[in-house]
């Protein structure tokens, strides 16, 4: 039986595979890399930007949130690739860095 970590390990992993939901997430985070693309050039656009800067910045802040969830499920799957269940670099840098935020505030 697999668990919910190994499933998504799979999905967000690089790798050829033919599975719809692996492909359909690797569409998903392209198209999300062009939108967000899009949102930062039509914000140059200064007549666009002032009919539409609201719409913008929340497409920004959009893509920001959806990456970051993305990055903590990352950390999350992280163990799936560790041998022996040893804690992988990037989850021991994540705590380091969080214990680091918390002490500067």
């Amino acid at each position: 039986m697999t668990t919910a970590r190994s499933r998504f390990a799979s999905i967000l992993l690089e790798g050829e595979s033919s599975c719809a939901t692996e492909v359909a997430a690797k569409v998903f985070f392209v198209s999300l890399v062009l939108l967000s693309i899009a949102a930062i050039v039509f914000e140059t656009a200064e007549a666009f930007a002032r009919s539409q800067g609201g719409l913008l910045q929340a497409v920004e802040y959009l893509t920001v949130a959806l990456f970051a969830a993305e990055y903590l499920l990352r950390v999350w799957v992280a163990p799936e690739l560790a041998p022996n269940g040893l804690v992988h670099p990037a989850k021991l840098g994540l705590a380091i860095w969080c214990r680091y935020l918390a002490s500067s505030t």
